[in-house]
């Protein structure tokens, strides 16, 4: 197993609800197949605030804007995927879309740098032992207990 580079990432995620929803994008381990979900964001590019990198990858991987995000949390999360070791330093973020339109949406196409991805809305009872959100302590925030 690698190590992922040795460094640490640090990314910010965007907490976007929808009634009892949140948005998610959709992932599979290369190592195992399975499936699992995690909020849209990105990295945080050298010399940009969480905040601006935020925007900026709704901005490039889904086309929207965001309203009023808000800071929740700082994570630190050390996970395995695809056979490889990797930390990150997650900035939380809640915000709501601009686009009221997007809310009626039932699949998103998230486009990566490399790759196309797809994105949904999915409730607490989604995320399951089989289909986990990533980093799990997200959770807490997805069903309220935290804010």
């Amino acid at each position: 197993m690698s190590d992922g580079g040795n460094r640490i990432r640090a990314v910010a995620l965007g907490l976007i609800r929808n009634g009892d929803a949140v948005l998610v994008q959709h992932g599979v381990d290369p190592a195992n197949g399975r499936l699992f979900f995690r909020l849209p964001g990105g990295g945080i590019e050298h010399g940009e605030r969480a905040v601006e990198a935020l925007r900026r990858e709704f901005r490039e991987e889904l086309g929207a804007e965001l309203v009023d995000p808000r800071q929740l949390e700082v994570i630190e999360n050390v996970f395995v995927y695809g056979g490889d070791s990797f930390h990150e330093i997650v900035f939380l973020f809640e915000a709501r879309l601009e686009d009221q339109s997007l809310y009626n949406r039932t699949q998103f196409v998230i486009e990566e740098t490399s790759s196309r991805g797809h994105g949904s809305w999915k409730t607490a009872a989604d995320f399951t032992a089989a289909t986990p959100l990533y980093p799990p302590e997200l959770l807490a925030f997805v069903t309220g207990g935290m804010r």
